[in-house]
């Protein structure tokens, strides 16, 4: 039995991983951390529990207790704004529990984190970008449309599109706000999981539609020269998963953002290759991993569930919680 521990289960991503681990032939205990009793997926089993906030002081040593505790070997961060600090007391946690972190060096995750980073990875390393530019209220631009967003938001959130000069000029400047080529056409998201022979072992393009800044309806892509595209800059950027949401410019995908950790797409993408099983059975059993060969065209809708608890059940997982 090995025993894994998810963050954030209320949200997308962590779900995601888990209906992976869910489906996976390996034998995983799957344990949960929510920070409040509303996040739903805290009512599915007993392995479930609410967290403090990931900006207290206590937070790494919560998580290490808690590691500790319950055995925990794998621990897989799944909220944005914790993979940061995560990552930058990787070594911490994996020295006081011995506990495996699915997360990158800080470096990577910075590239991924800030969306002005990205956009000089892309530039010095070749690949195609969208122009880009530190917002400021003393510099003329012209060539509208642009889009407006934080150098760190996430979920299509702090985001917005300018036309006009008129509009322009309604915006103060921000030191933490880019200002961005907007590209016309469809909006992609593709999962690469690259193994730890730095070889591609899988690779899954979505052209999607959003709601609320997550993929409610994709349909796989399957085209060779932009997964070998895409393949280059996973190799160049050096994480085991990264997420890449781009668009089509000049023939090349152009990507306007990573995520640098499993994605809101895991879930779906799993359907061609299980990425959280991939990671375990390499850094945990080592396996050694074949290249994924898959190339099903498929269609994937989402919708709403909802999870009911008794005044029982909340009281029980504020009692083990505490």
């Amino acid at each position: 039995m090995m025993n894994i521990l998810i963050s954030g289960v209320g949200g997308d991503v962590a779900q995601g991983v888990i209906k992976c681990l869910e489906k996976s032939s390996l034998n995983l205990r799957v344990y949960k951390l929510g920070h409040t009793k509303e996040e739903s997926w805290l009512y599915r089993d007993e392995y479930s529990y609410v967290s403090p906030p990931i900006n207290s002081e206590g937070y790494v040593d919560y998580l290490c207790e808690f590691i500790q505790k319950h055995q925990i070997q794998v621990y897989i961060p799944c909220i944005d704004s914790e993979i940061l600090k995560i990552s930058k007391s990787a070594q911490e946690i994996r020295e006081r529990t011995g506990a495996q972190i699915v997360v990158g060096e800080p470096e990577k995750i910075l590239i991924c984190e800030d969306k002005y980073k990205t956009f000089l990875f892309l530039k010095n390393n070749g690949f195609c970008y969208p122009d880009t530019h530190i917002f400021s209220t003393n510099t003329e631009y012209n060539n509208f449309p642009y889009v407006l967003k934080s150098r760190t938001g996430c979920g299509s959130r702090q985001v917005c599109e300018i036309h006009t000069k008129e509009q322009l000029k309604k915006h103060r400047h921000k030191s933490d706000q880019i200002i961005q080529e907007r590209i016309d056409g469809d909006e992609y998201t593709a999962g690469i999981y690259l193994g730890k022979d730095k070889e591609i072992k899988g690779t899954c393009i979505l052209k999607r539609k959003l709601k609320c800044g997550a993929t409610n309806f994709a349909e796989r892509v399957i085209d060779k020269n932009m997964e070998s595209y895409l393949g280059s800059i996973a190799k160049k950027l050096g994480l085991s998963y990264v997420n890449i949401q781009f668009r089509m410019k000049d023939g090349y995908p152009c990507p306007f953002e990573f995520n640098g950790r499993f994605s809101g797409t895991t879930g779906i993408i799993s359907k061609v290759f299980n990425a959280p099983e991939f990671w375990l059975k390499e850094n945990v059993l080592g396996d050694v991993i074949s290249p994924c060969r898959d190339t099903e065209k498929f269609y994937v809708m989402r919708y709403n569930e909802e999870i009911y608890a008794t005044e029982e059940q909340v009281a029980s997982l504020l009692g083990r919680s505490q």
